[in-house]
């Protein structure tokens, strides 16, 4: 997961984060029927976020 996350937010001609950097994940998806628990398999997918934070 890390790998992946890291190829995405070093492609070139992107800046690099900086500074105080906030980093969440979450699963994006409709329940599905007989599937209990939020990462059983199914049509989920997961989303990550990764935010810099900067001073106004």
């Amino acid at each position: 997961m890390l790998h992946r996350l890291r190829s995405v937010l070093a492609r070139p001609g992107r800046d690099r984060l900086t500074g105080t950097v906030e980093v969440d994940e979450t699963y994006f998806g409709g329940e599905e029927p007989g599937l209990r628990g939020g990462r059983q398999k199914g049509k989920k997918i997961l989303v990550g976020v990764a935010v810099e934070l900067r001073e106004p």
